[in-house]
C-alpha cells in the first residue's frame, strides 16, 4: 500500500503534466504568488474565510460534467490554477469560459476530489477566466483516479 506522501506526489506529477492553457494577464503576474487570508469586500457575505492558494504549485485538474443541456463539453481533463479556497468553495483560473450552474469534477493538488458548481465567471484576458465555484460533494478515490487516469 502506498503512503499518503507518495500518493500526493503522484497526484502533483499527474496534474503538472495536464495541459493548462491559462495565459496570465500582465496585471496578475506580479501578484500571483500571494498567500494567506483573502480580503472580503463590503458587499460580500461569506460563510467561511477564503485563503489565497496561488501559483503554479497549486494547479488542479478539472473534468466537465454534462450539466447544461445547451452546452456540449468534451470529456477531456485539463489543468487549472487555483487562486482561493475555503470550506465552501474554490476560485481558480481557467483558459475556457464556464457558466453559472455548470458542474465539474475538480482534483486539488493534495489529491482531494470535489464536485463543484460554478457560481460566477469573468474574463481577465484572452485565455484567462476567473471562476468561482462552490463545493457540492466529495469524490471517492476511484473517481479521482479515473479523472487522473491512474491505475
Amino acid at each position: 500500500m502506498l503512503d499518503q506522501g507518495h500518493y500526493e506526489n503522484r497526484v502533483l506529477e499527474t496534474i503538472a503534466s495536464l495541459p493548462c492553457g491559462v495565459v496570465l494577464p500582465d496585471f496578475l503576474r506580479d501578484d500571483f504568488e500571494r498567500r494567506g487570508l483573502a480580503a472580503t469586500g463590503r458587499d460580500e457575505s461569506r460563510r467561511y474565510p477564503r485563503y489565497h492558494v496561488r501559483g503554479h504549485a497549486y494547479r488542479a485538474a478539472i473534468r466537465y460534467c454534462q450539466s447544461l443541456p445547451a452546452l456540449a463539453r468534451p470529456p477531456a481533463v485539463a489543468g487549472v490554477l487555483t487562486t482561493t479556497i475555503s470550506r465552501g468553495g474554490v476560485g481558480f483560473l481557467h483558459s475556457e469560459q464556464m457558466f453559472p450552474q455548470e458542474q465539474a469534477q475538480l482534483v486539488l493538488a493534495n489529491g482531494a476530489g470535489r464536485m463543484i458548481q460554478v457560481s460566477w465567471c469573468r474574463r481577465l484576458g484572452p485565455r484567462c477566466f476567473e471562476v468561482g465555484a462552490r463545493f457540492l460533494e466529495d469524490l471517492s478515490l476511484p473517481e479521482v483516479r479515473t479523472i487522473l487516469a491512474e491505475d
